[in-house]
Formats: C-alpha cells, sequence, structure tokens
C-alpha cells in the first residue's frame, strides 16, 4: 500500500463517517443543523444565572459523578456568563444516535472491512511512513476515534480487547515512529471515550494504567519525550478530562515525580513539563493552582527541572486568572467606575503570599550565602531557586499575563534580578542573563497608578557601571512603552534621570545615556522639556578655554557629557530635510567641539560623520539652512569638498 494512498483514504472515511453521524445527530433535518435553537440528543442547558461561578469551580473538581461535560475548550463564562451555556449530558452516550436504515447498512459493510490483520498491515505501512518524517498526524487519532465508535455500535468484528493489544503489539520505545503511532491510538481511544461503552471503558483505563505508569518511569528519552507530550496538551483540548481521569492523575500527581536526590534528571522535567502541557490546554478550568504549587520543588540541583518548575510556575497563570462576572451588564458596570477599567488578571492573595515568600526565602538565602565563591554558589541553594525563579519571570514576563506581577516589580522582582546580575561571575558561569529578564520587565502595560513606584525604581542610580547600563536600557524601553500614559512631569523625572547619568565617570554610561536621551527626544518630539538640558551642553561647550591648555578629569567628564548630549539631540533627527531651524548652530557648535582632545573631540567628529552620511543625498537642499560662517565653521571637520 502506498503510504500517501492509505492516508488520503484514512482521511476520506473518516470525513464519511463524522458526516453521517452529522446527519444522524440532527435527525436528517439541514433546517435543524442551521437552527441555533435546535437541541440536540445527548446535549443539556445549564442554567448560569444565580451565582454560577463557584458551581461551576465544584464541578471541574468533580470527577467522581459529573453533572455534565463540556468538550473541547471552555469560552463561555471566562470574562462573564450567560443565562445558559451548552453542554454534554453524562448520562447519555454518542452511540444512542440513531440511524437510518440505507446508513445504517453502509457502516456495517464499513466496519465488516475492518479486522485485526488489515488495521495491523495499516499501523505497519504508517509506521514506516513515519520513519524519516517523525510527525504526529490528527487524522490517524481520528481514524482509531471512528474504529471505536463502529465497535461500540457493534458494526465490526474486531474488538475492544484487540484495539488494545494493537498498543502493546506496535511498542517499542526506542523507535519514534512506533512511539508516535502508539500515542495517535491512545489519544483515538481517549477522545472517543462518548463513543465507548462503560465495560470497555473499565477494560480500556485498566490496561493504559500500568502501560502509561511504565513509559512516563522508564522509557522516555529526549527522542520521544515530545511525542507522548503531545498526548497529554492534545486531549484536554478535545474533550472534557474527567471523562478519562486516568490523563489527569498521570498529568497532576507530582508529588512524588521531583525528587533532587535522584540523577533521573530528564524523565524529571519531562514529567513536569507533561504537567505544564496540560495546564495550559486546560486553562481555567483547573482550580489547584496553589495545592500544585505548594508540591513543586524550586532547588532541585538540575537546570533541567528547575527550567520545566519555572515555566510550569509561569503557565499557572493561565490557571488563575478569570473574571467570571455573572452577566455581562455587571461587567460593564465594574469596568465603568475608573477610566481603563478594573486591573485585569489580579493574583488571589493566598497565591500572593505564596510569591512574596518565595522572594523573601530567595533574598534569606542570598545573604546567607553572601561570602561564598561563584563556583561554591553554583551549588547552593539560593542559585538553586533563583534560577529557576528567574526562568519563571522570563517566561511570564513573554505573555499578556506580564500585568498581573507589576505589583511585585518595585520590592520583589526587580532587587531580586538586580542583585542576581551584581554577581557577574556567577552569571557567566551558569550562562543566565538577569539583566535581559530586567529589561522585558519594562514592557509590562504597567497601569498609571503603578507608575510611580515604577519610576523610583527606574530613576535608581547607585548601582554598578553594568547595572546603570541595565538600568538606562529599561528606562528607554519603559519610556516608549508607556509614551502615551507618562504624564509631563513623569517624563522629566526620567530625563533628569538619564542627563544625570550622561555626567557619570564611566564613559560606558555615558555612551549609552547619550544613546537613551536621542531616542526620547526622537519619540516625544518634545524640544521644550530637553531645552534646558541642551542649553546645559551648549553653554558648556562654548565656554573658552586657553589653547593647549590640559583639561582636569572633571571638566573632561562634562565636555564630554555635553559633546554626547548634543550629538544625541542632532541624531534624533536623521531624516528631517531641510533640517529645523534650531539644528544648524548646534551642528556648529558641535563641528568646533571637534577640535577638543581624546574622546570629546571624537565623540563630536562621530556625530558629525554619521550626519554627513545621512544627509549626502540630501545636502543641496539642507545646505540652504546653513549661512556661510556656518558652513565655513563646518570645514575641515571632516571632508572640506562635502560642506561647500
Amino acid at each position: 500500500h502506498h503510504p500517501t494512498l492509505v492516508r488520503l483514504c484514512i482521511k476520506a472515511s473518516t470525513k464519511l463517517f463524522e458526516k453521517t453521524v452529522r446527519f444522524a445527530i440532527f435527525k436528517y433535518s439541514l433546517e435543524n443543523s442551521f437552527d441555533n435553537q435546535f437541541q440536540r440528543d445527548g446535549m443539556v442547558k445549564i442554567d448560569t444565572t444565580d451565582s454560577f461561578s463557584d458551581k461551576f469551580k465544584q464541578e471541574m473538581e468533580n470527577f467522581e459523578d459529573p453533572k455534565y461535560f463540556i468538550d473541547g475548550r471552555a469560552f463561555k463564562g471566562w470574562l462573564f456568563w450567560d443565562k445558559f451555556i451548552q453542554a454534554v449530558d453524562s448520562t447519555k452516550a454518542a452511540i444512542d444516535v440513531q440511524f437510518n436504515d440505507a446508513d445504517q447498512e453502509s457502516l456495517k459493510l464499513l466496519g465488516s472491512l475492518i479486522t485485526k490483520d488489515w488495521l495491523n498491515l495499516i499501523l505497519k505501512t504508517l509506521m514506516q511512513d513515519n520513519e524519516t518524517k517523525g510527525v504526529f498526524q490528527s487524522i490517524d487519532v481520528f481514524m482509531f476515534s471512528t474504529i471505536v465508535h463502529l465497535i461500540s455500535l457493534g458494526f465490526t468484528t474486531l474488538t475492544y480487547q484487540e484495539l488494545l493489544h494493537l498498543v502493546t503489539e506496535n511498542y517499542i520505545k526506542d523507535e519514534k515512529a512506533s512511539v508516535i503511532i502508539v500515542a495517535e491510538l491512545i489519544c483515538g481511544l481517549l477522545i472517543a471515550t462518548n463513543h465507548t461503552t462503560k465495560e470497555n471503558i473499565q477494560a480500556r483505563d485498566s490496561f493504559l494504567g500500568p502501560f502509561l505508569d511504565s513509559v512516563v518511569l522508564h522509557d522516555l528519552a529526549p527522542d520521544t519525550s515530545g511525542v507522548w507530550n503531545i498526548v497529554f496538551w492534545w486531549v484536554p483540548s478535545r474533550i472534557d478530562v474527567r471523562r478519562v481521569p486516568i490523563l489527569a492523575e498521570k498529568a497532576m500527581n507530582l508529588g512524588g515525580v521531583i525528587d533532587v536526590d535522584s540523577n533521573l534528571a530528564f524523565i524529571q522535567s519531562s514529567r513536569v513539563n507533561f504537567a505544564r502541557s496540560y495546564l495550559a490546554s486546560l486553562g481555567w478550568r483547573f482550580n489547584d493552582a496553589e495545592k500544585l504549587f505548594d508540591t513543586l520543588v524550586f532547588e532541585h540541583p538540575y537546570q533541567l527541572v528547575r527550567d520545566q518548575v519555572g515555566s510550569l510556575v509561569a503557565t499557572l497563570a493561565f490557571t488563575i486568572f478569570r473574571e467570571s462576572y455573572d452577566n455581562s451588564q455587571k461587567f460593564i458596570d465594574a469596568q465603568n467606575h475608573q477610566e481603563l477599567g478594573l486591573k485585569a488578571y489580579n493574583i488571589p492573595e493566598s497565591f500572593a503570599e505564596r510569591i512574596k515568600g518565595l522572594f523573601n526565602r530567595i533574598e534569606s538565602l542570598r545573604l546567607e550565602t553572601s561570602e561564598l565563591s561563584a563556583q561554591d554558589l553554583l551549588k547552593s541553594e539560593y542559585f538553586y531557586i533563583a534560577s529557576t525563579v528567574l526562568k519563571w519571570l522570563e517566561d511570564g514576563f513573554s505573555g499578556l499575563f506580564s500585568i498581573s506581577l507589576s505589583p511585585y516589580v518595585c520590592d520583589y522582582i526587580a532587587p531580586f534580578l538586580m542583585n542576581l546580575e551584581n554577581n557577574r561571575e556567577l552569571c557567566k558561569l551558569a550562562g543566565i542573563s538577569p539583566g535581559f529578564v530586567y529589561y522585558r520587565m519594562a514592557s509590562i502595560a504597567y497601569r498609571p497608578e503603578i507608575i510611580p513606584d515604577i519610576l523610583k525604581v527606574a530613576t535608581k542610580t547607585d548601582l554598578s557601571i553594568h547595572q546603570l547600563q541595565i538600568q538606562l536600557a529599561f528606562i528607554e524601553r519603559f519610556f516608549s512603552r508607556q509614551l502615551l500614559q507618562l504624564t509631563p512631569e513623569q517624563k522629566q523625572q526620567l530625563l533628569v534621570c538619564v542627563d544625570k547619568l550622561l555626567f557619570h565617570n564611566s564613559v560606558e554610561v555615558r555612551t549609552k545615556a547619550a544613546s537613551v536621551l536621542s531616542g526620547f527626544i526622537h519619540s516625544s518630539q518634545d524640544l521644550e522639556g530637553v531645552g534646558p538640558f541642551i542649553n546645559k551642553y551648549v553653554k558648556t561647550l562654548g565656554k573658552r578655554r586657553p589653547k593647549n591648555a590640559k583639561l582636569a578629569n572633571e571638566e573632561a567628564i562634562k565636555l564630554h557629557a555635553s559633546a554626547m548630549g548634543l550629538g544625541a539631540l542632532i541624531s534624533a533627527f536623521p531624516y528631517v530635510s531641510p533640517p529645523p531651524a534650531w539644528m544648524p548652530s548646534r551642528v556648529c557648535t558641535l563641528a568646533r567641539a571637534s577640535s577638543l582632545p581624546g574622546i570629546i573631540g571624537k565623540s563630536a567628529k562621530d556625530t558629525l560623520s554619521t550626519f554627513k552620511k545621512i544627509r549626502s543625498d540630501t545636502w543641496h537642499i539642507d545646505r540652504t539652512s546653513f549661512t556661510e560662517e556656518q558652513l565655513e565653521d563646518l570645514e575641515g571637520v571632516l571632508w572640506r569638498s562635502y560642506f561647500a
């Protein structure tokens, strides 16, 4: 059998079967299929008008005796509830669908062609085709689901037990193609739960329990772990996990999985990754985030496990945030209390206390280990927990839930990152970058009421040279991100800080500050705010000095800072042609400063060189903005012929 032809036949047959089932569900009426009010057999309306959130939460935790199922992802109710939701009646199964005589005969004919030998042959063909591709294909899953449905209807001679035996007969743990086909088969068995008899569900769970235990405890490998990971996120996206408690058990039973004394780091990290994928797919229907948080081990000695734990904590955000107002009107009324509406993604107080306790623990450990060398710190509890939290923050700041962490930036997150970044040798040995995470912290969509506190963090300057460069990068990103929210006073506060750092003793800090200042001016186009600073730079550069006089270090810093500051102003308007009226005089001031010794003159020349290159094509227009005297001042700085 040609693999391409086999897959086309699988796709066609499953689609035909699905269409036949759909016809039967809508009682062979096209009108019913277009009628939004049509109540399908097996569906039930759940009243959501009376404080339904708590009831829904309790029901999502009810694995023992579910009253209804919500297959697929749950969208209704996350923001606010409607009058009702459509759910699947837990007392009825899809095998109760009534087919007409013609369809029944067709399905029986299809079922008669499906035997164990035929299915084994198909599996071998699919495995051989997938040896080079290594791809999990959902169409294969739907084929297995279709076969389960046919077995339940009694339309095929293949038995459910024979289908289960195919799992072990085709499973070879070291061959990826074999693992993929078995994972697809298991997914098919699980998503077909609503089409499966109670007896077969019991047989399936009795079989899959020990099999999955063996897989997750002994068989995981780098080449196949990703395949099993698909099972843990794909199945919850298709059906209500309360139908398959065995999957929930394997995903969330992390109590004895993370063992700091074990060297099975890869298996442990894979198990944590399975839980992360499961939660990401399940979303806000999961209600035990705090309990799960308490079972996690942050101080694992293996980085592989710590990274997965950090990512798992970030993923918990998908489960703890829900608005769930009683109805749309209450949601609208609540938002109207403030201009920007109520703050979204509020971390529950009990969970917030856990977060604060974690950061306090890190700080306590940091003080205890402050005398240790970088090599010793790499093996300390402080570093283990810090690197786990760093991974959590890195993932947490990259998503829309980053705003939930904003209340903890000033007192917990920023000091943690800066203290960790301050140990440069440790960061280099460990290959971590707290500064990068600190920079990403500037991208959070801070609300106006918290911006004053963030400004206190951003304008802190009693830091090391390296930390100041990170701080300037943060200021630059923060200013750009919050440009429309910042008040003139807050912008001025940031400008004062940048101006202060422009006169820092370190050349690297001054250079970075000049770059940030140029970005400020370009973004805001506000020359009134920077006017006093520019006048200060011009005044400093315009002072007369004895020829060939040696500059004191303090004076050299002021001159260099002024040259960089004036250069930042000119660089902020690179493509404005003809140049603004104020620019020619500033360019000439910088041209005169190019004769100053050392890095002062070099900085001025670098700015003028960039000015020349950018405006080479428009100089015939731009030069008309300069007077003859100003053009003469520019002569000799770079190339005489250019300014002529």
